[in-house]
């Protein structure tokens, strides 16, 4: 696999999904007991915006550096900008981005546990250096296949805590691999929160991800999407989702008070749209 996260690093789907990442810590740091989370496309962890890849696609700018400067945003959208914002060496400037291990890391208590993996030996090479981990016992970076991680490290040791899937999307068959690895995880760590990105071209590819999951998903999931205009097109990125399953509390209700601002500012057309809603096993 020869994807390299630094091409995208900062777009749209970055936003997306690192914020609402940013909610699931703040929700399982409520609890004093400690939690584990596994990122299991942990990518290189921090990303300098000036490189070749960054600059060569620019993604950062239809993302982060629309909302970089604002003075004003929802409250729910406060602490991960503000995160952001202390990733940067000069003020007011957007020089970097820290991937997910970066930001499940910033969140960790004491006794809270960080198993990142990445299956690609360069990015994971970078992942190294840019977590800086050597000798911070509460994280493990593995060099691993992401599915093959969720056999070997599930369930987590603190028995309560999130599962981060976020895969590249390069193989056709990525939305079966994903099922598949749930099937088996679910049975050994059935309490933990999933939060599974996908990017969003056509519906019905998506259409069935969701309706393979309530097959087999015994609780109930979210399934959070932001459109940046119609998905009828096969070939072009016109979205992402992500689906939640064991959803904190009061998370739907914090999305809700968001999306519609957040979908103002990506949106590239009249069509531009979220979706948010709860469902269950049939």
């Amino acid at each position: 696999m020869n994807y390299q996260h630094a091409f995208h690093a900062g777009g749209v789907s970055d936003v997306f999904k690192h914020w609402i990442l940013v909610l699931l810590l703040e929700k399982l740091s409520q609890k004093p007991t400690p939690f584990g989370v596994l990122d299991t496309h942990a990518g290189a962890g921090f990303y300098d915006l000036s490189t070749e890849r960054s600059q060569k696609t620019q993604e950062y700018q239809e993302g982060i550096a629309r909302l970089i400067h604002l003075k004003e945003v929802p409250p729910a959208f406060a602490s991960y900008l503000a995160l952001i914002k202390q990733c940067q060496g000069l003020p007011d400037k957007l020089q970097h981005y820290p991937g997910s291990p970066y930001i499940i890391k910033h969140y960790l208590r004491e006794h809270d546990s960080l198993i990142a993996c990445d299956s690609h030996p360069e990015t994971y090479r970078w992942l190294q250096r840019n977590l800086d981990a050597k000798y911070d016992k509460r994280v493990a970076l593995h060099e691993q296949d992401a599915y093959l991680a969720m056999k070997a490290f599930l369930p987590l040791k603190e028995k309560r805590g999130l599962v981060l899937i976020d895969p590249p999307f390069e193989k056709e068959r990525e939305f079966q691999q994903i099922s598949e690895a749930l099937k088996t995880a679910l049975h050994r760590f059935q309490q933990g929160t999933y939060a599974i990105w996908y990017p969003i071209k056509h519906r019905p590819p998506v259409r069935a991800f969701h309706e393979v999951l309530q097959s087999f998903v015994p609780h109930q999931f979210l399934i959070v999407e932001l459109l940046r205009r119609n998905d009828n097109d096969a070939k072009t990125l016109n979205g992402c989702g992500m689906v939640i399953i064991n959803p904190p509390w009061e998370l739907q209700e914090t999305l809700a008070s968001t999306l519609p601002w957040l979908v103002k500012y990506f949106a590239i057309d009249d069509n531009a749209r979220t979706e948010l809603r709860l469902t269950r096993r049939d």
